[in-house]
């Protein structure tokens, strides 16, 4: 049990944290290492453009399909330990990339290196859950965010400088020296204290997880979360990926001027990730969504109808800012779903992702019929039906709590 009273507790917590948040950062740094790479490897194995971009696809399959036995190896092993086996399964796909010699081995690498991160964020925000009480819970929670954010804004950056200077064979070499770097300092991190192994077998514990993926759908509040997860995946989250496209058709940037202009949504992410303790401190969450559902709004439908790429800079930050505000507190709600939390934030996880792939496909139909700003349309509707449906799922939860 959770004592909310226990300071030296939540301190051991914190100071943990501070270590594991590094897992975090390098699962999404792996995620968006490649980005830079893709033209490298069309011209050396003679691959058109999209299929070169299996290289993207292959991770974000394996990330998926982590969600399925993340919860089954935590039941084996804690938490804790399973985000020190994803780190160093990571490191496994990441040498088998940079060791490649044909292109179907780095798909294989990158399936990996996607199945095991998919591992990892899903893992801290449930050893949150169990160790962190739910009043403290978010501000926690903006920590991690704030290193995500930055693994994915790092990830696009240096991966696309170390393949200029030493091309694609050395990245990846890197990379693996940063998931072992990552995971000798995981070794300072505790076990799971109240972690009781389960002796089962594999297929045994792996049915299990499934049983209860399966009673989530049985789960009125459970239900709901997921669904918001699918929504804001599908309508708001994944949006981003068409600011470089709409930069290029609307004022014909370069990719890299693009690629700086996406940075800010980036640095908008990260800046309420670094204010959010103090903002949780002074306003109320229903406040705070609120804000959160305006800023989206505002940079949304500003993106589609801003007349100049400039401007786009200060709104793609202001919609990183709301993004991460309304998603941070939908996190916390994924984190209550379910007393098995392995189970619960894994199939979050899986919605949210779920959504972002479902948008690759909806949002290249609009770009294809409308333009790329169409999207930015879609996304600013998104974001107040996101907001309507937390306040919703709140509402309910607050009459069902006696």
């Amino acid at each position: 049990m959770i004592d909310p009273h226990s300071e030296q507790q939540i301190g051991d917590v914190d100071r943990s944290l501070s270590v594991i948040v590094l897992a975090g950062f390098v699962s999404m740094y792996s995620m968006r290492f490649c980005d830079a790479m893709l033209p490298e490897f069309g011209n050396m194995f003679n691959l058109s453009d999209g299929e070169a971009a299996q290289a993207l696809s292959y991770y974000a399959i394996g990330y998926g399909l982590m969600q399925l036995f993340s919860g089954a190896i935590a039941d084996r092993v804690g938490k804790v330990a399973t985000v020190r086996i994803c780190i160093l399964g990571g490191a496994i796909g990441a040498l088998m990339c940079a060791m490649a010699s044909r292109f179907e081995m780095i798909l294989l690498g990158r399936l990996i290196t996607g199945f095991f991160s998919g591992g990892i964020i899903p893992m801290i925000i449930a050893w949150l859950g169990d160790n962190v009480p739910t009043s403290q819970r978010q501000s926690r929670l903006a920590t991690l965010m704030s290193a995500t954010v930055l693994g994915t804004m790092t990830g696009q950056w240096t991966g696309g400088l170390i393949v200029a200077w030493m091309g694609w064979h050395i990245a990846f070499y890197f990379l693996v020296v940063f998931f072992v770097v990552v995971a000798w300092r995981l070794s300072v991190v505790p076990s799971d204290k109240n972690h009781v192994a389960s002796k089962a077998t594999w297929p045994v514990l792996v049915r299990a997880h499934l049983a209860q993926v399966r009673r989530l759908f049985f789960i009125a509040s459970a239900r709901r979360v997921l669904l918001i997860g699918l929504v804001e995946g599908l309508l708001t989250y994944a949006a981003i990926a068409f600011i470089p496209t709409h930069l290029h058709q609307s004022f014909g940037v370069s990719a890299a001027v693009a690629g700086g202009v996406l940075a800010f949504y980036s640095l908008g992410g990260f800046a309420y990730a670094r204010s959010a303790k103090a903002l949780l401190r002074r306003f109320s969450s229903q406040q705070l969504l609120r804000a959160g559902t305006l800023l989206q709004f505002v940079g949304f439908f500003g993106l589609a109808v801003s007349p100049s790429w400039a401007l786009d800079m200060g709104l793609c930050m202001l919609t990183g800012f709301g993004l991460l505000m309304v998603h941070n507190a939908i996190q916390l709600q994924a984190t209550e779903i379910s007393a098995q939390r392995g189970a619960g934030v894994s199939m979050f996880v899986l919605m949210v992702f779920l959504g972002q792939t479902l948008n690759a496909w909806f949002g290249g139909k609009v770009v294809d019929a409308w333009a790329a700003n169409g999207v930015f349309y879609v996304a600013a509707i998104g974001s107040l039906l996101v907001s309507w449906m937390l306040a919703n799922h709140l509402r309910q939860q607050s009459v069902s709590i006696p």
